[in-house]
């Protein structure tokens, strides 16, 4: 049972991490439309 317990554990903590990622984009569909901005943001200072 602990191996199931640790697979949702996971599941949680990749949803997490998801949302941390991308704490601009919540949950849109529209993933292509942050790749263009973020694009933009990188010519203006490039990422550290």
């Amino acid at each position: 049972m602990a191996e199931k317990f640790t697979e949702f554990e996971l599941e949680e903590r990749a949803q997490k991490l998801r949302c941390e990622q991308l704490p601009l984009q919540p949950a849109l569909p529209q993933g292509l439309h942050v790749i263009p901005n973020a694009s933009s943001k990188s010519s203006q200072q490039p990422l550290e």
